[in-house]
């Protein structure tokens, strides 16, 4: 059912004498079911057909800019970054505008990210006032893109109404677009867009108007379009591309067809190579932080920290203090190079706002090695007495990199944290990181067999021993479903909200990335995940949710309600011996980050016995299959989630209580009223 055209394979190789072509207008896998082919994908098959510069123009989005940069920069090609615009008027279609310079790259992304927010999530409404004054600055090329369902496109006299709108809007910047895919009506379209142009005097390019990158993802494409019209590829037919001609193609093919129009070849690769822009050159810096009269961030974030220090640990001139003030002095030393102070004074003003509202928090990971971290409460582990932590873990001039702060907040409360960062810094500089959910296997199944029009209950049969792992040979899913699923696996589908992951900026966000609603109300997220946002130089502060501190906060409560002990975070005792058996022993079951399935295993092996012992040796590496790599992060289990950081596996929750009777300490264990001294208490 639902059977498709087998398509041929790739075609011949590069000639290496011929000249490049330019190709200005492809979709990617990330015009979500509107293209199927990843960016490395387009830039492989680019440069095996000898394409020196290639456009990513995804719908509505600059999705995968960042994923293009990374890949073209070691292949070599020359990079052009648009999007086609979703105007939503039958005459203007839906135009394809390309950046000229990174001047061209920021107004477009922040047209984008306008449209998006003037909207909602996947319907985006763009302003023709706000977009012919973003084009009056020249920094824009703009192509008719894909013509609006049932327009003519052999009327002369509509196409030129058409080129002559997309004038009014857009300028001077409109050229007329020739497209060939060798369908019946092409030839003919393509004369009228060309007589159409020299009537009202603007330039003719061609394109690919490229939806994959070879003829053998035409079927992959036709399923994906089939996807996002809901429907099975049968009643979709009529609205699937019919031959597999949507793909890359080389000089040579460009430039057979274009014979019969003289001088399209040349502007084509004229404007291809004008067009071309290096985002390596795009960087965004973190917002200024508002400091009082006579400080610049530098000496705030000094005074500030040595005021906490002189508080935790005594004045500058006590001898019993010196180590920590060499310590902090080093830290503030590193920090003021590399220009973060900015970014602490943020990621501590955040801690602030919580700590005033009474909202537990904790900074975790490597941020655990910083005393300045310490001593401002975004972390709650003393350097000083964890002697193994090392500041150079987490923030050095040698890394150069800028520092990874993740903070856990209470679960139920982490959401007014996240409006206090929109409020305090404004939706024009803040945004959320997007998480790309791509297709895994139990939805590749689910949706292959859609599309093919296997029914519901079928498709739960095939789906039902699915989980993160593709069929087996013995599955029961038909050779068709397996295929296309198997294409399907690791395609994006739609932005989903990263856990907590933020992006603040100095200029408008919008301009250095595309901003968008996501589902969850009050959110608006970045148009790319954590690795893009790396990529494009956006510093990232983690704002988590953790439900053990909510227990931990309400244990807290009822002891002191009990006990009249007052306890916070840094303030819950660390040195129990029995906590430290238990953790020997591996029972640590409902302890956070101390739980995953090979963290009993790993914590019985190691015998941890003292708090400095567990946190300096939990406190940075990763499983590689099954041995442990160490890197200066936090300990993971095999899954790649974060296993034991410092301070967190001291700070362990309960698993059950029944008022006062079953109040547990730092592991799970009952509370002796009769003898609270065994707890740290009093």
């Amino acid at each position: 059912m639902g059977e498709v055209l087998r398509f041929p394979g790739p075609g011949a190789e590069h000639d290496v004498d011929e000249p490049a072509w330019a190709e200005l207008h492809v979709h990617s896998a990330f015009s979500f079911l509107q293209g199927c082919a990843q960016p490395h994908e387009l830039v492989d098959e680019a440069v095996r057909l000898g394409i020196s510069v290639l456009a990513l123009t995804d719908r509505d989005g600059l999705y995968a800019a960042r994923r293009l940069t990374e890949a073209a920069k070691e292949a070599g090609i020359g990079t052009v970054f648009g999007a086609e615009l979703t105007l939503n008027d039958p005459e203007l279609g839906s135009p394809v505008v390309l950046a000229r310079g990174l001047a061209g790259f920021r107004q477009l992304s922040a047209v984008i990210s306008a449209a998006q927010l003037a909207g909602r999530k996947g319907a985006p409404r763009y302003n023709l006032a706000a977009l012919s004054e973003a084009a009056a600055a020249g920094q824009w090329a703009v192509l008719p893109g894909c013509p609006a369902p049932g327009a003519d496109r052999r009327n002369v006299t509509a196409v030129a109404r058409r080129l002559e709108r997309l004038v009014e809007v857009f300028g001077p910047g409109v050229h007329a677009e020739l497209v060939h895919h060798h369908l019946p009506e092409d030839s003919v379209a393509n004369d009228a867009m060309a007589v159409a142009a020299h009537r009202i005097g603007i330039p003719v390019i061609a394109t690919g108007a490229v939806h994959y990158a070879a003829p053998r993802q035409a079927r992959l494409a036709q399923a994906v379009a089939a996807l996002r019209r809901r429907e099975t590829l049968d009643h979709a037919a009529g609205h699937l591309m019919p031959a597999p001609t949507a793909n890359l193609r080389s000089y040579t093919e460009m430039a057979q067809w274009l014979a019969r129009y003289p001088g399209v070849l040349e502007t084509t690769l004229e404007l291809g190579r004008s067009l071309v822009v290096d985002l390596d050159q795009l960087r965004p810096e973190l917002p200024g932080f508002p400091t009082p009269a006579g400080y610049d961030e530098d000496g705030w974030l000094r005074y500030l920290s040595e005021r906490a220090c002189a508080a935790r640990y005594g004045e500058r001139d006590d001898p019993a203090s010196a180590r920590a003030w060499r310590q902090l002095d080093h830290e503030l030393s590193v920090i003021a190079q590399l220009g973060m102070a900015g970014y602490f004074l943020i990621v501590h003003d955040i801690c602030q706002f919580a700590i005033g509202r009474g909202i537990w928090c904790q900074g975790r990971g490597s941020a655990a090695s910083s005393l300045v971290c310490y001593v401002l409460r975004i972390t709650s582990v003393d350097v000083l007495q964890h002697g193994g932590l090392l500041f150079e873990r987490f923030l050095s001039m040698e890394r150069g990199s800028p520092p990874d702060i993740d903070i856990d907040f209470e679960a139920a409360r982490r959401e007014e944290v996240i409006q206090y960062v929109f409020n305090r810094y404004g939706r024009r500089f803040s945004a959320q990181v997007a998480n790309v959910i791509s297709y895994q296997p139990k939805l590749a199944v689910t949706d292959a067999a859609r599309c093919l029009g296997y029914p519901a209950a079928r498709i739960r049969e095939m789906t039902r021993h699915l989980h993160h792992e593709p069929p087996g040979p013995d599955a029961d899913v038909p050779a068709d479903v397996r295929e296309l699923a198997a294409q399907l696996h690791t395609l994006p589908r739609h932005l989903g909200v990263h856990s907590g992951g933020m992006v603040l900026t100095r200029e408008p966000i919008g301009e250095f990335m595309p901003v968008e609603w996501a589902t969850a109300e009050g959110r608006s997220v970045l148009g790319g995940d954590k690795d893009d946002v790396a990529d494009a130089r956006l510093i990232k502060i983690d704002l988590l949710g953790l439900g053990i501190l909510s227990a931990l906060h309400t244990a807290a409560d009822l002891i002191h309600e009990h006990y009249g002990v007052q306890l916070d975070l840094a303030s819950i005792p660390q040195d129990d011996p029995d906590v430290y058996r238990m953790i020997a022993a591996g029972e640590t079951v409902a302890v956070f980050q101390a739980d995953s399935v090979s963290s009993p295993g790993v914590l019985s092996a190691s015998r941890y016995a003292t708090a400095p012992s567990l946190a300096s040796s939990g406190g940075s590496g990763r499983w590689e299959g099954r041995r442990w790599r160490t890197d200066g992060g936090s300990v993971s289990d095999v899954r790649g989630r974060s296993a034991s950081t410092p301070g967190a596996s001291l700070q362990c929750g309960q698993r059950r209580f029944k008022g006062a009777e079953h109040l547990t300490g730092v592991v799970s264990r009952p509370f002796d009223r009769d003898r609270p001294e065994r707890h740290g208490f009093g």
